[in-house]
């Protein structure tokens, strides 16, 4: 194949997905990004992504019901972090140390690189890994808002 031999790689890989996941990734100036994920097909989607040779959120499986799509961050910078991943879309923008998360039906999680202590809701859990803070959130209603404080 033409573009393997020019040595040209996909920036994103799903593993798992069927025929009818698009993935593409947007970014601005300063390297902040988007993964984009759009299922075309009329089936639900279950797989992991790869983004520039990572594995996105760890390696957990993503799934994205027929016909919809997300927009993931990715190394997305705040007052006192960077939100390194989530599986749940930013919501609408908060004032100083807040971040909002849209979250889907399913549990979810973010990795915040921070050295601040980082506040959720009830039912919502936070772990200090090697990677940073983790953030963890049970199943919940179809873009319900989680708001993660930084302290």
């Amino acid at each position: 194949m033409l573009l393997g031999r020019l040595a040209v790689r996909a920036q994103t890989v799903a593993d798992g997905a069927t025929p009818g996941l698009v993935t593409t990734v947007t970014a601005d100036a300063t390297g902040q990004k988007l993964v984009h994920l759009i299922n075309f097909s009329v089936q639900p989607q279950r797989f992991t992504l790869t983004v520039a040779g990572e594995l996105y959120a760890g390696g957990t499986v993503l799934e994205l019901p027929a016909r919809t799509g997300l927009m993931l961050p990715l190394d997305v910078r705040l007052d006192g972090a960077v939100l390194r991943w989530a599986t749940a879309e930013l919501d609408e923008p908060r004032d100083g140390p807040t971040l909002s998360l849209r979250r889907g039906a399913g549990p979810g999680s973010a990795l915040l690189e921070t050295d601040r202590t980082v506040v959720v809701e009830d039912g919502s859990r936070t772990e200090r890994t090697e990677g940073g803070v983790l953030v963890t959130w049970p199943g919940g209603a179809d873009g319900e808002r989680l708001d993660v404080r930084l302290a």
